[in-house]
């Protein structure tokens, strides 16, 4: 029988100078909209499926499940143990190149996609997901139009933080935020037009 670990609050552990130092210098070397979730965050050292270590040393048994898309666990074997594999094989050829994963992929996608969505864009991040559903929305409708959710977020380029809401995703001061609501919009518009003009050819 094991002796259930003590509960201590978070505000009475202690912080060493090296918690104190990363998180002085998030904040002076990392853009001001990359912000923590609290005050006093905790700076994470290692994970190893539910439980997270910070730089003192103390153990946690984590409740948030992962941020986007990282919610199987911290290191978990089944995914680490794929990722080095592949990564020891073949680690990028963009898509210049086809590769059997992508295809076997693509083709399993189509397996299962009722109608006629038999052809896939693969992406490596939510924003590119977002701009791709955008563009082609506003192709395929020719509506510029696009309904968000108050506190929501759709990614980091220009595109992507027009659909997002103010409170969570965009650090905004005064005429800073004027000026990114135009750039915001130039740049919508352009990436839609480079994108019909090569649909054009």
């Amino acid at each position: 029988m094991t002796t259930p670990a003590q509960f201590v609050p978070v505000s009475q552990l202690a912080r060493s100078a090296r918690s104190e130092e990363a998180v002085a210098k998030h904040k002076k070397y990392l853009w001001p909209s990359v912000t923590n979730y609290f005050q006093q965050p905790l700076v994470a050292d290692r994970g190893e499926m539910q439980h997270l270590w910070d730089v003192e040393g103390n153990k946690y048994l984590d409740f948030f499940g992962g941020i986007l898309t990282v919610s199987v666990g911290h290191c978990n074997p089944k995914i680490s143990s794929k990722v080095s594999a592949q990564i020891n094989r073949l680690q990028h050829t963009s898509t210049l190149f086809p590769t059997e994963h992508i295809v076997a992929l693509a083709e399993k996608i189509a397996q299962i996609t009722p109608g006629n969505l038999q052809q896939s864009f693969f992406t490596n991040s939510g924003t590119e997901a977002n701009e791709a559903a955008i563009l082609l929305a506003r192709m395929s409708t020719g509506s510029f139009d696009v309904v968000a959710l108050r506190h929501a977020y759709s990614g980091g380029s220009a595109l992507a933080k027009a659909v997002t809401a103010p409170q969570g995703g965009r650090h905004q001061r005064g005429d800073f935020a004027r000026r990114e609501s135009l750039l915001l919009s130039l740049s919508a518009a352009l990436e839609v037009s480079r994108l019909r003009s090569g649909l054009r050819r």
